[in-house]
């Protein structure tokens, strides 16, 4: 199964693939025009100029889907060019009569795949006013235009701000804009996260405080009452751990609405959380190094942190548990370390955490490793590869 990350990064693939594809049929077409339908005419020896530097620049374009994927500042200031470029060739090469009014359109078909709405219906206004301003500027109103050669370039004119405000529009009606997808993708994942957690982990506490309950039920009845305050004190420590559970929880989702104190103070928030909450001494060590994280992958991150922890406290009778996070240039690295009683991996033991921390990893492009033994302590150690952000 493809995680949302890894769909996230093909999905944006192939709208670089679909860009790159209109964008070289648009010079194309522009090409077609300048020297089979006369344009060259009217091309003075800047517009030759132009002509090569938008045409280098759309081989440019084409050949980086080919490339690994990246995003970084000259992925920005490679768009403001593209707009710049864009906005600024109307009125260089004959403002509504300008061969490249398809190509015009292309820094708008980026920000409707890539941005947010807002973002992108403000951008828009940039090539309408270039074509505005340079129709205005090129073609004055006269009495010497005529009427119809007045109609005819307003109505182009409408079509083709009509026709930026559709490309900027579509890609949003038809859930195709790539921060659309991942928002819903993002969404979808915490809720089928949330479902696994609440089933295995509420659900079935509350369903074995119902059968303790039955149980204290018939004790009662048989006035056994030193037995039934035992089985009372059993309930009372189940109903404490489902609501540990669903105060994890809350802090989990509330640490992802927020996501701004960073990736190593939330985990010594964890650490220090973990040691007054259950008395299980919880040291964090921070090897030197500094990583840019995208968000979601410290989200992941912190989330297999605390599933180890609560493993810790669940199962391990661990009196000291061990945090160390180290980033390299490449990747990054963290060990949860305990001196509990460890597991036997040969009994085909699998716990649902265990599942859940591995998908987690995996998601990321990442691995997960488990070393444990009967009274050997368990080491639960993640790696993860980091993206050029």
């Amino acid at each position: 199964m493809a995680s949302w990350l890894g769909s996230r990064v093909l999905g944006e693939k192939a709208a670089y693939v679909f860009l790159s594809a209109y964008r070289g049929f648009a010079l194309v077409v522009a090409t077609f025009q300048i020297f089979f339908v006369g344009y060259f005419q009217f091309f003075a020896l800047h517009n030759w100029i132009l002509l090569s530097v938008v045409g280098a620049y759309t081989l440019f374009k084409i050949s980086l889907p080919l490339r690994p994927y990246r995003r970084t500042l000259f992925t920005h200031a490679d768009f403001i060019f593209d707009l710049t470029l864009c906005a600024s060739l109307p009125p260089l090469t004959g403002g509504l009569h300008s061969p490249f009014l398809l190509y015009c359109l292309c820094p708008i078909l980026t920000s409707a795949l890539f941005f947010p709405r807002k973002t992108t219906f403000s951008i828009v206004g940039i090539p309408v006013l270039s074509f505005v301003g340079s129709q205005l500027a090129l073609y004055p109103s006269s009495p010497a235009m005529g009427f119809y050669p007045l109609q005819l370039s307003l109505g182009l004119l409408g079509t083709i701000i009509v026709a930026s405000f559709l490309i900027a529009w579509l890609p949003y009606l038809m859930n195709i804009n790539a921060s659309q997808t991942l928002r819903r993708q993002a969404i979808l994942g915490e809720r089928s996260r949330l479902s696994r957690e609440i089933h295995d982990g509420v659900a079935q506490s509350l369903g074995i405080v119902r059968w303790k309950t039955e149980l204290l039920q018939k004790t009662i009845a048989s006035r056994k009452m030193s037995q039934a305050l035992s089985q009372a004190a059993e309930i009372k420590g189940l109903i404490e751990e489902a609501q540990q559970e669903v105060r994890e929880a809350v802090d989990e989702l509330r640490t992802s609405a927020e996501g701004k104190q960073g990736f190593v103070p939330t985990l010594a928030h964890y650490a220090t959380e973990f040691t007054k909450s259950y008395g299980i001494r919880c040291e964090l060590h921070v090897a030197d190094g500094q990583v840019n994280l995208p968000l979601p992958a410290e989200l992941e991150l912190l989330s297999i942190a605390r599933e180890a922890l609560s493993n810790v406290r669940r199962h391990s009778a661990a009196s000291r548990v061990e945090v160390t996070f180290e980033s390299k240039k490449d990747w990054v690295e963290m060990t949860i370390r305990d001196n509990g009683i460890g597991f036997n991996t040969q009994a085909g033991f699998q716990g649902h955490g265990l599942a859940v921390m591995e998908e987690r990893a995996l998601s990321l492009g990442g691995e997960l490793a488990i070393t444990t033994g009967m009274g050997q302590g368990t080491e639960v150690k993640v790696k993860l590869p980091v993206p050029e952000t």
